[in-house]
């Protein structure tokens, strides 16, 4: 909000400059002697400068007010994030509470499936942390981005007959466990798909794991860059606020050990994703 008050500010005096040129143009047609034109030209500009300085000291404070307020809330999601994790804030040793949380660098209002479909072109690594793959026409994109580039994938989903997909499908109201089984048709299409094109070590590459447990946030690790959203009591966490952080930061660090704890504690080994998804681990009826 402060951001586009100031580039309104900014084009306002730009808009007086040129008004200020075009006056001193028409006082040089009236009074071709010139007599008129310097002073009348610097007047007209410095009425118009000391009325943007006048609207400047309003604006201000509440660029600067805006500026707080975003803090502020980046950090009230990192608390929650941090609270969820188990993560004791007052210790002033443990390396995501110094720093004022160093390792985020962008705070989201929601997932930007464009943008992560950007990052996916010019990288090699996608892991993703997540009940169910939400928007399947750009997570197919990016996964064939990825498998494209040569590079490895490593996807963990909920299990659609746990525990926790039961509480998450009474919380939200919507068919979960069939979002989830919609997934695992999108994630084998794409592998055998892949396969057909004669990508022999795709089993090397592409790997996928079944969950039983609650996870703390959603994340999506493209490359470097991260984002991580938390698992909403009325929303799914794509569509709620990301933290987005290098995937070396000491946040990241933290977050990706949590999705490597969960990886080795998964119900499955490797899927064989060539099977019918009903084979997954019987991870639903058939």
């Amino acid at each position: 909000m402060g951001k586009i008050r100031l580039l309104i500010l900014v084009e306002k005096l730009a808009i007086v400059a040129f008004l200020a040129v075009l006056l001193a143009l028409i006082v040089r047609t009236l009074d071709p002697q010139g007599s008129m034109t310097k002073t009348m030209a610097v007047e007209a500009l410095a009425i118009g400068v000391a009325l943007i300085v006048v609207e400047a000291l309003f604006l201000i404070p509440d660029f600067w007010a805006a500026g707080r307020e975003e803090k502020h809330l980046a950090k009230t999601i990192v608390d929650e994030f941090c609270r969820r994790s188990g993560v004791d804030l007052t210790d002033t040793n443990n390396p995501l509470v110094l720093a004022n949380y160093k390792g985020v660098t962008k705070l989201l209002t929601d997932l930007n499936f464009p943008e992560i479909e950007g990052v996916s072109r010019r990288v090699r690594r996608f892991d993703v942390l997540n009940t169910w793959l939400p928007n399947a026409p750009s997570t197919l994109r990016i996964l064939d981005n990825i498998l494209a580039n040569g590079g490895t994938v490593r996807i963990l989903l909920a299990h659609a007959r746990s525990a926790y997909v039961d509480a998450r499908h009474n919380t939200l109201g919507d068919d979960v466990k069939r979002h989830i089984i919609d997934s695992y048709g999108l994630v084998r299409s794409v592998y055998l798909a892949h396969m057909a094109k004669g990508s022999d070590d795709i089993r090397q590459r592409f790997k996928v794991r079944l969950y039983n447990g609650a996870p703390p946030c959603s994340l999506y690790g493209l490359g470097d860059d991260c984002y991580a959203g938390l698992y909403a009591v009325d929303a799914y966490a794509v569509d709620r606020y990301q933290l987005k952080f290098s995937r070396e930061s000491e946040i990241g660090l933290y977050l990706w050990g949590q999705f490597d704890s969960l990886w080795g504690n998964a119900t499955n080994d490797d899927i064989d994703i060539t099977l019918p998804t009903a084979q997954w681990g019987f991870a639903h009826d058939e």
